[in-house]
């Protein structure tokens, strides 16, 4: 097994600093002492925290293709049912979901990395199912249509659970609660806490999420 570099170690070590506590949050030497290095080492690599946090954010996109299985032109039923559930699993891995999260919650600060991620991400996601749909004759812009409108059907309503944190109530939160809500787990600078919403309150939050972070509007991480 490859041993990590020191540059692999302090980007691990801050994107599982910035998760966990968030980015304002976090300090150099926070990364420095979850790395095992010294502070110096880390700003002989990152000039600044912001830079660390531009490197989490290429590392995941990164991982991200690398994860993601081929789609062969031929495909047939059983390569894309395994292709789908594949495609679902990274959309849900939970460092996926928590970088969303600390971008979303950081979405004044740094606009263009949000925007970043959520290109990147969804070229990198679209461009084989793209691909197979130019082989079966759809063409330029309607395969791409097509692969974006296909990924956030599969994907959209499991991924807002998992961003949200949403379940049923458990047997012992019923009795506290009134019918038909859904219980939404949140986190705000490191502590966990709970909120018990309206069906309906919550698609309204997870169109929000889907639309976009807007400036100034909620804080989630």
């Amino acid at each position: 097994m490859p041993v990590p570099n020191k540059t692999d170690q302090i980007i691990d070590a801050a994107k599982a600093t910035f998760l966990t506590i968030g980015y304002r949050a976090t300090s150099m030497d926070l990364v420095a002492e979850r790395a095992q290095v010294t502070k110096r080492t880390i700003y002989n690599n990152f000039k600044s925290k912001e830079q660390l946090l531009e490197a989490v954010i290429e590392g995941t996109l990164a991982r991200l293709s690398d994860r993601l299985p081929p789609l062969p032109p031929d495909a047939g039923q059983q390569k894309l049912l395994r292709f789908a559930e594949t495609l679902i699993e990274l959309m849900c891995w939970n460092g996926a979901i928590g970088v969303q999260r600390l971008l979303i919650a950081e979405a004044e600060t740094f606009p263009e990395l949000g925007a970043r991620l959520v290109t990147a991400s969804s070229e990198i996601l679209e461009r084989p199912i793209a691909s197979w749909l130019a082989a079966k004759g759809h063409k330029g812009t309607q395969a791409a249509g097509l692969a974006r409108e296909w990924l956030n059907r599969l994907t959209a309503p499991a991924r807002l659970d998992r961003l949200l944190g949403r379940r049923q109530p458990t047997e012992d939160e019923l009795v506290k609660v009134q019918p038909g809500v859904v219980v939404v787990e949140l986190q705000y600078e490191g502590k966990k806490f709970m909120l018990a919403m309206n069906f309906d309150a919550y698609a309204g939050l997870s169109s929000w999420l889907e639309a976009g972070p807007v400036i100034g509007v909620g804080t989630w991480r």
